[in-house]
């Protein structure tokens, strides 16, 4: 569907390379353009020592783009990004601004030409760097997650940076959009995307101010019914049940032989349920288990 569009992408770890990542995968040409002594951090250097698991990100957000190299201390740098920024619709920003003007890529030499011209930011009200974790935080969005393990003086963090990676979905947003406004003005359109704002306008309506008003903290998707939660079962695999609809739940205890009425799915303040259906399943293998769940729909899944 983009296919017409060409994008340089010269930002590393995660948010804009998974907002190229998402162009990419509609059809558009990325051409992620990286230092050849410093690559992208999660390809070298502290990131790739201290987690392997940052090697296997790379790939899995730049595979689907071409990879270019260069050395940004060379006397012909400029010259040879020149050449690829000629056939660029999109200039997707990540490096320092005094590298950025040393390269030829600042937004001060390219504002003539018209190109979507995107930086990721951290926070509009301030320029004070941050993670996901930090925007998690700042936004009041980690209260749901803290809630839940608030009896322990050490939480691990959300299973992952849910942030960093609204961020990137919100980048590749706001780039089409800017796209299109290139294409009736023809003129440079710069854009500063920020990691707060895009937290808020991303995940901010599942967790809005009056709930936390309200001290609603804990839902049907974090676990607060037992009909949609997680349990283990004999052979310590995982049972993902999802029963929230009457008919799903009604399945799920014929299927199971239990008598629980499906109101009663929703009970949360006593934990009788949730026991119930936890000696269920820690008393079958995930074998029985999944050849039980085949014989009707009942929302549910081994892992």
């Amino acid at each position: 569907m983009l296919s017409s569009l060409t994008v340089l992408d010269f930002s590393h770890r995660l948010p804009g390379p998974y907002a190229t990542y998402l162009l990419a995968g509609l059809g558009a040409k990325v051409i992620k353009v990286e230092d050849k002594k410093f690559q992208d951090p999660f390809l070298s250097g502290a990131f790739k020592e201290m987690d392997e698991s940052f090697i296997t990100w790379y790939h899995q957000l730049n595979d689907n783009k071409e990879i270019k190299r260069f050395d940004f201390n060379s006397s012909k740098i400029k010259e040879q990004l020149n050449a690829l920024i000629q056939r660029a619709d999109v200039i997707m920003m990540g490096l320092p601004e005094k590298l950025a003007d040393k390269i030829g890529v600042s937004e001060e030499l390219l504002n003539k030409r018209p190109i979507v011209y995107c930086r990721p930011l951290s926070s509009k009200k301030n320029n004070k760097p941050a993670h996901d974790l930090n925007s998690l935080a700042e936004t009041g969005l980690l209260e749901m997650h803290v809630h839940q393990h608030n009896e322990s003086d050490t939480i691990e963090p959300p299973m992952l940076p849910f942030s960093g990676i609204s961020f990137g979905s919100q980048m590749a947003l706001q780039i089409l959009s800017a796209h299109i406004n290139v294409l009736k003005t023809n003129k440079f359109y710069p854009i500063d995307v920020y990691l707060d704002e895009s937290t808020k306008t991303t995940l901010g309506p599942f967790y809005a101010q009056e709930l936390k008003e309200k001290n609603i903290n804990r839902f049907l998707h974090n676990g607060k019914f037992p009909c949609y939660c997680i349990y283990k079962s004999k052979d310590n695999k995982y049972v993902a049940l999802a029963a929230v609809e009457e008919k799903f739940w009604i399945n799920f205890c014929d299927l199971f032989n239990i008598e629980i009425p499906a109101e009663k799915r929703f009970q949360y303040s006593d934990r009788t349920i949730f026991n119930q259906l936890s000696t269920l399943f820690k008393e079958l293998d995930s074998k029985d288990i999944l050849e039980h769940s085949q014989k009707k729909d009942c929302c549910l899944s081994i892992f």
